[in-house]
């Protein structure tokens, strides 16, 4: 039987390709640990009749039976499910005790329970002893979480009388499933009520906890620059959420997990030493700070973010102040310049760049030039609304080559393909060289077979919510393709990937942009990266 390390290698090789060197990295073991893992899991798929590796200049799954396949992956996941909730539903099961329930041999079981220590390091254990049997060495109250979650993941509907479930003011953070799961996870040991009250109470403490101090304090070390105030409340309301309900079963992208870690590895150690100081308060629930990293990378962004410079013209003083005001009040990240005559706004356009210029409807300039949005008198709401959208906008095309680089670019050259086909020979490449996750690009892949396509002028836009690092809300890939496919009855000349940060606040306006843009340019003339970049900006 394959270990859990076996089995990643297994899922990463589902439909891609990688070098050795990318397994060992991503895995963070030898490159001699990967060889003999791929042996080992060679011999397993020809013995099983399942496939085999093929091994050239890297490593490639070829399947022979899907089925079989899908069978073994299926019942892999279904042996551990089980045994997790007999263990959690039991003090302690001896090994023949787990074989009844099982139907599985005494290796079988022990390996499970290995490569099962080996998934939830981090959140529980499988312990054995001689003279008390198999048991999962957590508190009553710990493994009625872990149960509660191991629930909700099954997918199954989960049925209960809702008069029975308590409604208390922290339970706004949890879903209806999350509610009937807890309740029913107490039913096998009776103890909804205490349960409950207890859960009330480390909600309750996190209220009176000043995290303040903690957070300066451990930034000593790190010098982060965050807004304070907003990361606060982030964090607040993600612990909430975790006691709350903590999930241990959500299938978190741990190739997102790494990378990110890669590139904001300050981010990821402040966050572990926060929760090392806020874990001494909720000994029974586990805090991942992986998901805190995501806030504060998010946050330590919008600090950093740079200022957007608006020249704005206004002849009447008075309003030029309300309106610069309203501006700023308003709107974040920008600084207002304000002129009054003519000769003003000549001179600021000589010796500023802005990004975004407002006028008001009396200013009158030369034919070369035109404001970017013009006004009448005092800001409306809708006014602000515009210019907002106007700012975000400008925000785009000043990240775009940051956000659209030249390795992003990629170039099929092979005919006679299908779309899905060219477009899963683009995400491969991508994959390989580590511009997209393999969870990105089977997210994507669902989304188009099941028809969430966008097209716009000839370009296909799939696209999907992810986490991105902390300098981007986007981030673009564009396979050009030499020759056109159809898809819904229309040809297709190239496919713009839009990976969108998933804390966003302008998903609208990012898709808003790219179809100005696509729409009003002919993708076919363009057949470089330095021409794509140009139609887009």
């Amino acid at each position: 039987m394959l270990n859990e390390r076996q089995i990643k290698i297994l899922d990463l090789l589902r439909g891609n390709f990688f070098l050795g060197e990318e397994l060992s990295e991503f895995l963070h073991v030898s490159r001699r640990t990967i060889v003999r893992d791929i042996i080992m899991i060679d011999f397993w798929l020809k013995e099983e009749k399942i496939g085999y590796i093929e091994r050239s200049r890297g490593y490639k799954l070829n399947i022979i039976n899907q089925r079989l396949l899908n069978k073994f992956l299926l019942k892999l996941e279904a042996d551990e499910r089980t045994l997790l909730f007999e263990l959690l539903t039991h003090a302690a099961l001896s090994i023949s005790e787990i074989q009844e329930k099982l139907y599985l041999s005494k290796k079988e079981i022990m390996n499970i329970i290995k490569n099962s220590n080996e998934k939830y390091l981090n959140y529980f254990q499988i312990t054995s002893k001689s003279n008390k049997g198999i048991f999962i060495n957590e508190s009553s109250y710990k493994k009625l979480d872990i149960l509660s979650s191991l629930l909700v993941s099954s997918g199954e509907n989960l049925v209960v009388d809702e008069a029975s479930i308590y409604e208390e003011p922290w339970m706004r953070y949890m879903t209806s499933k999350q509610k009937r799961a807890q309740w029913l996870a107490c039913q096998t040991a009776t103890k909804y009520h205490s349960y409950m009250i207890e859960k009330a109470a480390c909600c309750k403490q996190l209220l009176t906890i000043d995290l303040s101090p903690i957070l300066r304090k451990i930034n000593q070390t790190y010098n982060l620059v965050y807004q304070e105030n907003k990361l606060l409340e982030q964090i607040k309301n993600h612990l909430l959420r975790n006691l709350a309900f903590p999930n241990y079963f959500d299938g978190k992208a741990s190739e997102q997990i790494r990378i990110l870690k890669s590139k904001n590895p300050f981010s990821f150690d402040f966050s572990t030493a926060f929760v090392q100081q806020i874990s001494l308060y909720f000994k029974d629930v586990y805090i991942d700070p992986d998901y805190l990293a995501l806030y504060v990378i998010n946050e330590e962004s919008m600090a950093s973010n740079e200022t957007i410079h608006v020249l704005m013209a206004e002849d009447k003083y008075s309003i030029g102040s309300i309106n610069s005001m309203m501006l700023t009040e308003q709107i974040e990240g920008i600084e207002v310049d304000v002129v009054h005559t003519m000769e003003e706004v000549k001179n600021a356009l000589k010796n500023t760049t802005y990004d975004l210029t407002i006028g008001e409807k009396e200013f009158m300039l030369t034919e070369a030039f035109r404001f970017d949005y013009q006004y009448d008198g005092l800001f409306s709401s809708t006014d602000l609304s515009n210019i907002r959208k106007r700012i975000e906008q400008v925000t785009i095309r000043n990240h775009l080559k940051e956000n659209f680089k030249e390795e992003t670019f990629y170039c099929l050259e092979a005919e006679n393909k299908g779309f899905i086909e060219a477009l899963n020979a683009g995400m491969d490449y991508f994959v390989r060289k580590q511009l997209l996750s393999v969870k990105e690009a089977e997210q994507i892949k669902l989304r188009e077979i099941a028809g969430n396509q966008l097209v716009v002028n000839h370009v296909s836009m799939p696209h999907i919510s992810t986490q991105l690092n902390h300098h981007s809300q986007f981030r673009l890939l564009y396979i050009h393709l030499k020759a056109a496919v159809s898809l819904n009855d229309e040809l297709i000349y190239g496919i713009l990937i839009v990976l969108v940060d998933q804390n966003a606040t302008s998903y609208s306006q990012i898709f808003s942009y790219l179809y100005n843009h696509l729409k009003e340019n002919d993708i076919r003339s363009c057949e470089s990266y330095e021409q794509i970049l140009a139609l887009l900006e």
